[in-house]
């Protein structure tokens, strides 16, 4: 999507720049889509671990899957482009 970075936060916000870095690469549909199947996998593998039923609070499994998608590309990247 053209133009879909324009709205990123300034680098300075806490999570601007990780954000910023998915848009870039995927756009604004393909972040809302890894951002729900990341949070929705960390919510699973958090409600299959946890002993006992405990609230999660937080999306550290978005945010966490977010970074792997960058890490994943990158790595990706690194040998496709090579």
């Amino acid at each position: 999507m053209p133009g879909a970075t324009s709205w990123c936060p300034s680098p300075g916000l806490r999570h601007g720049r990780l954000g910023c870095a998915v848009l870039g690469r995927v756009g604004a549909r393909g972040f809302v889509w890894l951002y729900l199947a990341t949070l929705l996998g960390g919510a699973a593998g958090f409600a299959l671990l946890a002993p006992g039923l405990r609230p999660m609070v937080g999306a550290w499994g978005a945010l966490f899957g977010l970074v792997g998608g960058i890490l994943d590309w990158s790595y990706v990247d690194l040998f496709t482009y090579a």
